[in-house]
């Protein structure tokens, strides 16, 4: 849904899987980083530098919100 919406196409079956392969790898980093006992023997390769430093969720909320004004406007205008 929120790929049609914004990309305007369904996934493919490649697509998707690349999609799920993602989320699947962060996941196994956020197990090794937040979890205290090791879940996984290997972790996979990643071409980003994540962060799992703690930040205070009304700045996360202020965050998503003007990100989402931002779309919002974007998406807006483009229906013009």
């Amino acid at each position: 849904m929120i790929y049609k919406k914004f990309l305007n196409a369904i996934l493919s079956d490649k697509e998707y899987l690349i999609i799920k392969q993602i989320d699947d790898d962060i996941l196994k980093w956020e197990f090794h980083f937040l979890m205290e006992r090791k879940i996984y023997n290997e972790l996979p390769r990643i071409n980003s530098n994540l962060s799992f430093e703690f930040i205070d969720f009304l700045q996360i909320e202020n965050e998503f919100i003007r990100l989402f004004n931002v779309l919002r406007n974007k998406d807006v205008h483009s229906a013009e």
